[in-house]
């Protein structure tokens, strides 16, 4: 039953939102851990994606400042080929610095949506709340 023509339809995302903050700093090279910090941790996110459908993931990388890798998506494999690309030095500007990727995420999160989540993954061990 062959059929040919196009019909576009609207659909309104049913997930939820989440942007994950990754640090990028040159302290995730530490390799107390195999291979190193931030290749464990991309391994883990990478696991994360198989088990999330139906949520907008996106991307951001941070350091002594903030870049929205990825924006938020339903493309899972184009976020794993983002993750997969990150490295330490993507950003110039060293440091860590919580309150970037926390701006980045406002700024890229819809107003109207109830379902907003940031995750920080970071090696830092204290964090200052403003």
């Amino acid at each position: 039953r062959p059929q040919w023509g196009s019909r576009q339809r609207e659909t309104a995302p049913t997930g939820i939102d989440v942007l994950v903050a990754l640090d990028v700093s040159r302290s995730m090279l530490a390799r107390d851990i195999r291979p190193n910090r931030i290749e464990r941790v991309k391994l883990g996110l990478s696991n994360l994606l198989d088990k999330v459908k139906g949520d907008r993931i996106g991307l951001i990388a941070f350091a002594g400042s903030s870049f929205l890798q990825c924006p938020l998506t339903l493309d899972h494999s184009a976020v794993r080929r983002t993750l997969r690309e990150m490295q330490v030095g993507v950003i110039k500007r060293q440091g860590t610095d919580f309150a970037q990727p926390i701006d980045e995420a406002v700024r890229s999160f819809s107003k109207k949506d109830n379902d907003r989540f940031l995750i920080l993954i970071s090696d830092k061990n204290s964090i200052y709340y403003y």
